[in-house]
């Protein structure tokens, strides 16, 4: 069962998939906070703890890609999930390389994703 006491930080440069994500997930976890870029991510990871980050790979000034290995380098032992439209194989192996968790396509349903961020955090 998922625990309101874990946090969870959304990081997509689309406000409205931020929105979805967050009515989503909201009630499972506590939100503690979004970003829009990977910079930006960088910059909450370190400040907000969280225990997970949702993260896009496909953004403005950071790349999810980037941001996560930034995020690993600074030894934040936050959980991350890449989130991605890109669906492949080699995509997933770039996420798994730079230092995600996990590997999810935006095409999931939403008792999917739950599912798999409740395993995530477990």
């Amino acid at each position: 069962m998922p625990s309101l006491l874990q946090t969870i930080l959304l990081v997509d440069d689309h406000q409205i998939l931020r929105a979805g994500l967050r009515q989503i997930l909201d009630g499972h976890w506590q939100i503690c906070g979004e970003a829009e870029n990977g910079r930006e991510a960088v910059e909450k990871a370190l400040s907000l703890k969280p225990d997970l980050i949702l993260m896009d790979i496909s953004m403005p000034v950071v790349n999810g890609l980037e941001a996560t290995k930034q995020i690993r380098h600074l030894g934040v032992p936050t959980k991350i999930a890449i989130l991605s439209m890109h669906d492949s194989d080699q995509v997933a192996k770039q996420a798994e390389k730079a230092g995600a968790h996990a590997f999810l396509t935006k095409t999931c349903s939403p008792i999917e994703l739950v599912d798999r961020i409740a395993v995530l955090l477990a």
